[in-house]
């Protein structure tokens, strides 16, 4: 498992939206903990399967807050609040650049976990811009389609180590 398996934004894989699970086995397993290692590796606080060129409705996140990786199956976004946060992003489809996209500041997503189970979870903050970054991938968006107008993307100095990648 390498960075090399991460598909590179514009690929056509990123802009189109994944196909729903619908089998909650040891495929689905294997691709989780697959999904795991790569982001571990990157290192990265996210990813989806898209971004190693899986067509399924799945992402995994790993942030301080959540202990062990959060799984989402199958993620929809159920509420979003109006007031907006923008907040510095990087992509690891995107290497090297940053921006500084629109999320909402507190969401309600429902989702899967990888039994099959429906979950349902309020997140604000950085966990809401994470969960919304991934859900974004899987629904065929990047962010830099979130920029606010007139915004463009930031190279990544070498020496800067302050961006979140995904």
């Amino acid at each position: 498992m390498s960075l090399a398996e991460i598909v590179r934004y514009p690929d056509e894989i990123l802009s189109k939206p994944t196909r729903t699970v619908e089998k909650f086995d040891s495929g689905l397993a294997s691709l989780v903990k697959r999904l795991i290692q790569i982001m571990i590796d990157a290192p990265g606080i996210g990813v989806a399967a898209n971004q190693i060129g899986i067509d399924l409705s799945v992402a995994v996140i790993g942030i301080p807050s959540t202990k062990q990786p959060l799984i989402l199956v199958n993620p929809e976004i159920l509420k979003a609040s109006k007031l907006l946060q923008v907040s510095e992003e990087g992509c690891l489809s995107l290497p090297g650049y940053w921006g500084r996209p629109m999320r909402s500041e507190r969401i309600r997503v429902e989702y899967q976990d990888p039994s099959g189970q429906v979950q349902r979870l309020d997140a604000s903050e950085y966990l809401a811009q994470v969960i919304q970054h991934e859900t974004d991938h899987l629904n065929g968006f990047v962010y830099v389609q979130r920029l606010p107008e007139g915004e463009s993307l930031n190279v990544i100095e070498a020496h800067s180590h302050s961006q979140d990648d995904d």
